[in-house]
């Protein structure tokens, strides 16, 4: 093997650091400064993307508290609305139901003052109708006919 023939080491030895410095050279001068300046571009377009982010963060979280506090303001408006809306109709019920309890307590006083005449009426009449109908119901009982006022048997 050719590598490992000692009187060949030193010219092997002299290209391989030759063909080393050459490369170092091209890759310190050439190649990786463009490296190094399309990393450093990289590392500052994600640092502004970053910083854009973080202060869009800032700017919805700043959004989210506004919209809640928003939100608060608008369910107390609505309770306070809706709580409006609920004693008007309450006190809306409350009158009506208070003009049907009236009129009920008209109807009702005017039915009995109706029936309290008929009453009247009836109870004046009740003597007459007793004297009409006690002949009768004694024929009924007595399975004869009653005797007439005036005679004694």
């Amino acid at each position: 093997m050719p590598q490992l023939d000692v009187s060949t080491f030193s010219p092997q030895l002299f290209w391989v650091a030759l063909s080393f410095v050459t490369l170092y050279f091209l890759l310190s001068k050439l190649l990786l400064p463009r490296i190094a300046s399309v990393l450093h571009a990289r590392q500052q377009s994600l640092d502004t993307y970053l910083s854009k982010a973080s202060l869009y963060r800032e700017e919805a979280e700043n959004l989210l508290v506004d919209y809640e506090a928003e939100l608060a303001l608008a369910r107390k408006e609505a309770q306070a609305s809706t709580r409006i809306a609920l004693q008007a109709l309450t006190e809306k019920a409350s009158l009506k139901k208070q003009r049907y309890l009236d009129k009920m307590a008209t109807t009702q006083h005017a039915e009995e003052q109706k029936l309290y005449r008929a009453y009247v009426h009836a109870k004046g009449k009740l003597p007459s109708l007793i004297e009409e109908l006690s002949p009768l119901v004694l024929e009924k009982l007595l399975s004869s006919p009653p005797p007439k006022k005036g005679h004694s048997s």
